[in-house]
């Protein structure tokens, strides 16, 4: 009889969950409605995931014939400004709470829940025969395999002068200051052997440059490197005003993807999928004209630093 009563009881608490949030999903459908020839993505996670969604929004604007509706992380609006494509920028604190009513299937007039690790089956895929996360999206909004992300604007003068000052006021040179951006969201930092983001610095310095911690709410201090706050709508005219970035992979790599000013990306040596991150995060997947080196470290970090410090002039 128990188990009876734990059933039926169940069964009723899961009605009243998606009667809740369907009652949710009609709400928000009916405040922010979307014209007929608009497509609504709910993007998740951090900067990078709303990065590359970003990026694609020219490619579904094209195969749909459609305008481009972000919304997300009210944190990454400015991305609007970057992607001419996306026709306007909906912040919504958490769209995570929308994903189990939110359409699956890309269809003008409708959202859709646009966060490829949401569906098992992708995730499962990484790594396997060069699979990696742009293939994911691509799948996951049923754009081709041909579908190339594209180009973000670049900063432009007013930018660029708010960079400049920006530098100026903490006495970093110009075209002589590599950013170095030591943690990530989703990588914990500690993957990188302790010691490895002082040598680099170290070797910077010994050519001439000028390493500086780029500073988010959970940075670590790297003892004897200054520090820079800088915002996420400022970082590719500072990463461009400073001349150099190496940054863990992280969504702050894919902001910076196409500029030159990025010559470095670090991954621990973790497996991820069938492949490791390297192979299911690297950056040649965004196609971008740009010749980033990517390097994996471990504990035997020592022998990849010349290579690295080569990627600096």
């Amino acid at each position: 009889m128990n188990g009876t009563l734990r059933f039926i009881r169940s069964h009723a608490e899961a009605g009243i969950r998606q009667w809740k949030l369907s009652r949710m999903w009609r709400a928000f459908i009916a405040q922010y409605p979307l014209a007929p020839d608009e497509i609504g993505l709910l993007v998740r996670e951090g900067i990078g995931d709303h990065f590359i969604v970003a990026a694609l929004a020219e490619e579904l604007a094209a195969r749909h014939h459609c305008r481009i509706r972000l919304c997300g992380n009210p944190r990454y609006a400015f991305l609007q400004k970057l992607f001419p494509s996306v026709s306007s920028y909906l912040c919504v604190s958490d769209t995570a709470k929308l994903d189990p009513v939110a359409n699956r299937r890309v269809q003008p007039g409708h959202y859709v829940q646009a966060f490829f690790p949401a569906d098992p089956s992708l995730v499962r895929a990484q790594g396997h025969n060069g699979f990696h996360m742009v293939d994911g999206y691509r799948c996951h909004l049923d754009l081709p395999g041909n579908a190339r992300p594209s180009l973000p604007l670049p900063p432009n003068e007013i930018e660029l002068a708010r960079a400049t000052h920006l530098l100026d006021s903490h006495h970093l040179p110009a075209g002589r200051t590599v950013l170095l951006c030591i943690d990530a969201r989703t990588i914990p930092s500690a993957s990188i052997p302790a010691g490895f983001w002082a040598s680099l610095a170290t070797g910077l310095v010994s050519r001439g440059l000028q390493p500086v911690v780029s500073r988010g709410p959970t940075t670590p201090e790297l003892p004897g490197v200054p520090g820079l706050d800088v915002s996420l709508e400022d970082f590719r005219a500072v990463a461009t005003v400073a001349g150099g970035v190496c940054a863990l992979r992280s969504g702050l790599a894919d902001l910076a993807a196409d500029l030159p000013a990025l010559r470095a990306v670090i991954y621990p040596r973790m497996a991820c999928g069938g492949g490791t991150l390297g192979e299911v995060f690297t950056l040649q997947s965004l196609g971008y004209p740009n010749h980033v080196g990517e390097f994996t470290i471990d504990g035997d970090y020592e022998t990849s630093l010349p290579s690295l410090l080569n990627m600096f002039h």
